[in-house]
């Protein structure tokens, strides 16, 4: 699938989305928050998860289930704290240590039973449509389960007090899916982590700071005194924007040029800032040099002529994955941060797709027609030596399918690409 790389906003409101799928798993105008939404990398916090009952309220002889994960393991949702240093995300006998949580009740003299699930193997119902819903009847994914002792009411809230939590150093966000044990449908297709839906769910996210050197870009191609802009980001140690930079910093170069004296991060700025109608008056190879209070970074190569360039350069990355794909970050958080922190022009995204990609006409050889398929595809075929590995596969895995006739050839697990023109 063919993107063309666009500016755009990663925001997304919580409760405005969780309106999408979340009624249908915890009952009717029921709503789930949390709080704090966003954390710095590194950091140790408290949170809040509150969440108020609809209409049909809880029974006493329902509960609620949560579990939790990042669209990191968006295929399992199983290791639930992996990314926070804890393989189990709470636990409920020891307040002095690490991911202790509480919970309690609106409603006077109610007592809510508090447990956390076993974390179960990795795939014990693999190959099922039922695998994760099953996992988790049966109390499994380190599941946290809240129950009353007497049945809750419509506009009651429970709330958990979850402590001294440990974030990753790096930027992610982090998802929450809540349920009740009786409403959880009966195919795992049916979730919206199956769905890739995250944004229906509750999260935190983590976000990065403490940056370790400044990414500068810019068009390398210009005449004498055409103006060009010129994009700087501040990346911390993992890659990410580090966005609680703030600060001044001064743009040299070689040559004469109309540069502000100082360009200025606020913090609407989240780290990364795009410098326009910039000129150099001299003809030559130059790069423009970034400095800050302890932190720095220096462009590609601008090549000025005396005119104006028949061709243009630009810069992009033609295989990138994201979370649709076997990647990681949603395609929101790749169109910000392809132009606005990398500084790329284009990009192609999810190449890779749910099937091997057939990249050739037919051929022959001696004996057999056959053409050349690529990468691999969402089936694995086991039991025996004689399958091809299947499976996700690297992109320059290439392998050979003889053709014998129409009825055998066709399957459903390799596709073709379709490539159209994009109007700017």
């Amino acid at each position: 699938m063919l993107f063309l790389l666009l500016t755009s906003s990663c925001s997304v409101d919580q409760t405005k989305a969780a309106k999408k799928d979340l009624p249908a798993l915890l009952g009717p105008e029921t709503t789930i928050r949390i709080t704090p939404t966003e954390v710095w990398g590194g950091k140790q916090e408290d949170y809040t998860i509150t969440i108020t009952l609809g209409e049909d309220g809880l029974p006493a002889n329902e509960s609620i289930g949560i579990v939790n994960g990042s669209y990191i393991d968006r295929w399992k949702f199983s290791f639930a704290s992996h990314w926070w240093g804890q393989e189990q995300p709470w636990q409920t006998t020891d307040e002095k240590q690490p991911n202790y949580v509480t919970a309690t009740c609106s409603r006077p003299g109610v007592h809510l039973n508090l447990t956390v699930g076993e974390e179960g193997p990795n795939k014990p119902f693999v190959n099922t449509p039922t695998h994760f819903v099953r996992s988790l009847t049966e109390r499994m994914r380190f599941v946290l389960e809240l129950s009353p002792d007497r049945t809750l009411q419509a506009s009651d809230t429970i709330t958990l007090q979850w402590k001294q939590v440990q974030a990753p150093d790096y930027a992610m966000r982090y998802f929450f899916l809540p349920f009740r044990f009786s409403k959880l449908p009966t195919l795992d297709r049916d979730l919206p982590i199956r769905t890739g839906d995250f944004y229906s769910l509750p999260y935190i996210k983590v976000k990065g700071h403490t940056a370790e050197y400044l990414h500068v870009t810019c068009q390398p191609l210009h005449a004498i005194d055409e103006s060009f802009s010129l994009n700087i980001a501040a990346i911390d140690k993992y890659g990410n924007l580090a966005e609680d930079f703030r600060g001044t910093v001064t743009l040299t170069t070689d040559c004469d040029n109309n540069f502000p004296e100082v360009v200025t991060f606020s913090k609407d700025d989240r780290g990364c800032k795009l410098i326009k109608n910039l000129r150099l008056h001299e003809v030559g190879w130059h790069r423009i040099k970034v400095v800050g209070d302890n932190i720095s970074g220096i462009s590609n190569y601008l090549v000025i002529s005396n005119e104006k360039p028949s061709h243009r350069l630009y810069f992009g990355d033609m295989h990138v994955h994201t979370l649709d794909c076997d990647g990681t970050n949603d395609i929101l958080e790749h169109y910000f941060y392809g132009p606005k922190v990398a500084g790329l022009d284009f990009g192609c995204y999810d190449m890779c797709g749910n099937t091997r990609e057939w990249t050739e006409s037919e051929r022959a050889d001696a004996h057999t027609p056959f053409y050349t398929i690529r990468g691999g595809s969402f089936y694995k075929a086991e039991g025996s030596r004689w399958y091809a590995d299947g499976g996700p596969q690297p992109t320059n895995v290439a392998a050979k399918l003889l053709l014998s006739w129409p009825a055998l050839d066709r399957c459903d697990t390799i596709g073709f690409r379709c490539v159209v023109d994009v109007a700017k």
